[in-house]
């Protein structure tokens, strides 16, 4: 019987009909975290792929019961989750505009300069010549 590996969290009754299942049980709640995140990754990147309504509510379920479980194991409530995201949103805003960020010029002084510098794979820098515009 050929076998795959999976290696990967996977739910607790996972359907294995005629099949046989190679599982080990997460003692340690730093790799059940850590496996959560991973999955949540995963998840994430299953919402972006949905292409009907009924496969967007189904994986945004997934996602769900990923942050619920991540919840949980952090000794977090949904409550917490809930003020943290007002805070944030009145502080900084919301998605209700639709905005959509294409670039920042920064000044050199800045002191938000280092955290762009330090992540060039999520914010490459752009070197323009003086007549370029990228909001075009």
């Amino acid at each position: 019987m050929p076998r795959f590996l999976i290696n990967k969290l996977v739910r607790d009754k996972l359907p294995f009909s005629n099949m046989i299942a190679h599982n080990r049980i997460i003692e340690e709640n730093a790799e059940f975290v850590a496996l959560l995140k991973t999955k949540l990754q995963e998840e994430a990147l299953e919402v972006q792929e949905a292409d009907t309504k009924e496969a967007l509510i189904d994986e945004i379920g997934d996602v769900y019961e990923v942050l619920d479980n991540l919840i949980q194991a952090e000794g977090i409530t949904w409550a917490q989750v809930h003020e943290m995201r007002l805070l944030k949103k009145q502080r900084r805003g919301g998605f209700e505009g639709r905005v959509f960020g294409v670039s920042v010029d920064i000044p050199v002084t800045h002191p938000s300069i280092k955290k762009y510098r330090e992540q060039p794979h999520k914010y490459p820098e752009i070197h323009l010549s003086a007549t370029e515009d990228l909001t075009r």
